[in-house]
């Protein structure tokens, strides 16, 4: 079959205009979704912190209740705890030492579980010596109270001893509450301390 000149012409302008598209599309990049992907995936907002209950700044008397994050803390009684034990007793006569005692009420408040200790309470005396909280079985203060966890409701109640020089008083009870359970809290904010006035 003879092609004419007009026909000719018409199929080699198609052929470059072919050739042209062709190298368009080979400089086209590849495109990096496929079709049908999912979208990526976007990342939630962080929760605003909650704001921490504020330190309280009073010296609580017995019988007060200092709320604190995630418990609240009540001296109810603070005396001296003569021991039982001859022997017990001879050694704190040496050391001119006698056993005093608080008895604390301990109530959560928070949602998770709240840890409380007889290791957060230490006594001063006026001259601003300090006296930590110690073990001692066969005291006229009993029961001791238990380091463990109370829930929010949950009360627990016992005495906390301390080691003091026989002839001090006029002491202040400070609690230290710790709040690990708050995740994120600033480092400054990480422990509230209450004081209290027994009186004795």
């Amino acid at each position: 079959m003879q092609l004419d000149g007009r026909t000719r012409t018409l199929m080699a302008s198609l052929a470059i205009v072919a050739l042209a598209l062709l190298a368009c599309k080979k400089k086209t990049p590849p495109t990096t979704e496929s079709v049908g992907a999912a979208p990526p995936p976007t990342v939630a907002p962080k929760p605003a912190p909650v704001p921490l209950p504020e330190t309280p700044t009073k010296t609580f008397g017995l019988k007060e209740a200092a709320v604190l994050d995630g418990v609240t803390v009540t001296v109810e009684e603070f005396k001296d705890c003569p021991l039982d034990n001859f022997y017990s007793r001879r050694a704190l006569a040496k050391k001119k030492e006698k056993l005093v005692g608080a008895n604390v009420l301990m109530e959560g408040s928070a949602e998770k579980d709240h840890t409380i200790s007889y290791t957060n309470f230490k006594v001063t005396d006026p001259e601003g010596m300090t006296f930590r909280s110690t073990v001692r079985s066969g005291s006229k203060c009993s029961p001791p109270l238990s380091s463990g966890r109370v829930g929010k409701g949950e009360k627990t109640r016992g005495w906390v001893m301390f080691e003091v020089p026989e002839k001090a008083s006029g002491f202040k009870i400070v609690y230290t509450n710790r709040r690990p359970y708050r995740t994120g809290t600033p480092a400054g904010e990480q422990e509230q301390k209450a004081s209290f006035s027994p009186g004795g």
